[in-house]
């Protein structure tokens, strides 16, 4: 359903009567809009990030995920001591005769109940919320994100400070890994992906993120980069898994690993173009296990 202008202005009207604040935000150009004379939008000085005290784009900023995936998306978020649950839901605007424009409303609920807090306090609730948002993305061996991460996108706006246009997918498959465990025994296996974690996330810029698939198989996500960049990272990765990585002290034992890239100068966050890639990475990895395709990516 597409909205006029006068309806929206109506609809956001309404629901400012139930909610602490209502606002309608691009949250492509992290701007808020409002409502000016003869059913027209303007824009808003400040960036949209500005209410939640923050100079950068939130790290996670579920306006840009809904806009995305076209999908109504809730979380959390604190300023100082408050805190406050907020919805996210895409919306089409008719913008003059034929032309639509998508933006986000944006609906924050100031949680206020004391009643609400009395098992815990308010700081230590706040901070209970902040830790289970961290743990629900994270793999509990390796302390790298897990597969909810990636299922949920959470990549797109992670560390963000503006839209991912451009993205790599690398993904890696340990060699041999069943016999390190059939060999050293699980703890030792264990300990060899907690080492491949560190080596992996070392390897990448802070733009990245490494996702623990399953088992040991891990996805290295590269945003807003170059493509020459992920030859440098699967190099960087490969020497740190050569020099750094040992198994009860043996020289001799050395951790390898398969790489398959996929890549795009033209992203567009849907599921399809998502699982597009990661299709394209992981059939590379395998033909890179077969020793019929090379890592490195070519013109």
């Amino acid at each position: 359903m597409s909205y006029s202008i006068g309806e929206l202005q109506r609809y956001i009207d309404d629901l400012s009567q139930i909610f602490d604040k209502v606002r309608l935000v691009d949250p492509i150009k992290r701007r808020v809009l409002f409502f000016k004379e003869n059913e027209q939008i303007g824009w808003e000085k400040y960036v949209c990030h500005k209410v939640w005290n923050k100079e950068e784009r939130c790290e996670n900023c579920i306006s840009v995920h809904a806009l995305q995936l076209d999908e109504r998306l809730t979380k959390f978020e604190f300023v100082n001591d408050e805190v406050y649950f907020v919805v996210a839901k895409p919306i089409e605007v008719l913008m003059g005769v034929g032309t639509i424009h998508r933006f986000v409303i944006e609906i924050l609920c100031m949680m206020t109940d004391e009643v609400f807090f009395e098992a815990y306090g308010r700081n230590t609730f706040a901070k209970r919320i902040a830790m289970v948002e961290k743990k629900i993305y994270e793999d509990p061996l390796t302390k790298v994100y897990n597969r909810r991460f990636f299922d949920e996108r959470m990549f797109l706006y992670h560390n963000q400070g503006e839209p991912v246009k451009t993205i790599t997918f690398i993904m890696v498959d340990l060699h041999d890994f069943k016999n390190i465990n059939d060999t050293f025994g699980h703890s030792v296996g264990d300990a060899v992906l907690v080492q491949v974690a560190n080596v992996l996330h070392a390897s990448i810029h802070d733009g990245g993120a490494v996702v623990r698939m399953g088992g040991d198989e891990f996805l290295i996500i590269l945003t807003n980069c170059q493509r020459q960049s992920a030859d440098k990272v699967i190099q960087i990765a490969k020497d740190k898994m050569e020099n750094e990585i040992r198994i009860n002290t043996s020289k001799d034992y050395r951790i390898t690993a398969d790489f398959g890239i996929a890549y795009s100068a033209d992203f567009v966050g849907t599921h399809e173009c998502i699982e597009q890639l990661l299709e394209v990475a992981d059939k590379k990895m395998y033909l890179d296990k077969n020793g019929t395709c090379l890592w490195e990516i070519k013109e």
